[in-house]
C-alpha cells in the first residue's frame, strides 16, 4: 500500500512538472537560425564544367584511336584489331560514341 501511494505521488509530481508551461529553473532551448555551409552550390550560381578535351583520359583515347587507325593499314594490324574486337566487343562502339559526343580529331 505504501509503495502504491509513493508511486502515485511521484507520478503526479512528474506529470505536474512535465505539463506546466512556466517551469522554474529550467531554461528552454531557443532555436537558432540555420546557417548554410560554405561548400553548398546554389542553383543560381553558374556551373561551367571543364573542357573534356584537356583531360589526360581524353588524350589517352585519342592516342588509342590513332594506334587502331595505324594498325588497320596492314594485314597483321587488321588481325590484331579483329582480335581486340572479338575480345572486347564494345570498345569500338564506345570510340564511335565518344567521337559523336565529344568529337575526336
Amino acid at each position: 500500500m505504501l509503495v502504491a501511494c509513493f508511486f502515485c505521488i511521484g507520478a503526479g509530481a512528474f506529470s505536474y512538472l512535465g505539463f506546466r508551461k512556466d517551469t522554474v529553473g529550467i531554461h528552454r532551448i531557443k532555436p537558432s537560425a540555420i546557417s548554410q555551409p560554405a561548400y553548398v552550390v546554389l542553383p543560381e550560381q553558374a556551373f561551367t564544367p571543364a573542357d573534356p578535351k584537356n583531360s589526360p583520359s581524353y588524350q589517352n583515347i585519342v592516342q588509342f584511336k590513332y594506334y587502331i587507325d595505324s594498325l588497320s593499314k596492314t594485314a597483321e594490324g587488321r588481325r590484331i584489331v579483329d582480335s581486340l574486337s572479338s575480345r572486347y566487343p564494345g570498345v569500338f562502339d564506345s570510340l564511335k560514341l565518344i567521337d559523336k559526343v565529344i568529337g575526336l580529331p
